[in-house]
């Protein structure tokens, strides 16, 4: 039996439709807006990570003994394949250190991840865009620790 052909007539219309929509013109068609959409959505979402993280974050990293203050400055990021490279500087003010990370799509998550002198750093960026959480990890001759930092946007 046909499978085109259904109990009813009603279903038989329905299934001409829907195999007259898939013709050899509306499909390639279908595609090449589906793959313009993709490709628009890609540099909307580029944009708007970039906005999220370029600026001025002021923050604290917690030590065993006190909170110390730091400013955090995300200069640049530019797209490389699945991540994004990041040019930035972070440290006390007045003694900033510069440095090159980046930026991953981890899950659901935007993690930046960078080098200080101090050791490595990674910060996720909080749903709200204002708010960077993590932790440098921090090693010594006792082991290793991470110390959480904390970073708010400066708007």
């Amino acid at each position: 039996m046909d499978p085109r052909v259904g109990r009813r007539g009603s279903e038989r219309v329905k299934l001409n439709k829907m195999i007259g929509l898939v013709d050899g013109t509306t499909a390639p068609r279908v595609l090449m807006g589906l793959l313009m959409l993709a490709t628009t959505a890609v540099a909307q979402t580029d944009d708007v990570v970039v906005k999220r993280f370029v600026g001025k974050w002021e923050g604290e990293i917690s030590n065993l003994r006190a909170l110390d203050d730091l400013t955090l400055i995300i200069k640049s990021m530019e797209r490389q394949g699945n991540a994004w490279s990041v040019e930035g500087a972070m440290g006390p003010p007045g003694r900033m250190a510069r440095f090159t990370g980046t930026v991953e799509v981890i899950g659901a998550d935007l993690v930046l991840k960078f080098r200080t002198a101090d050791g490595p750093v990674e910060l996720t960026l909080w749903k709200d865009g204002k708010y960077l959480f993590g932790f440098n990890f921090r090693f010594g001759p006792g082991g290793g620790r991470e110390l959480p930092m904390k970073f708010e946007k400066v708007p």
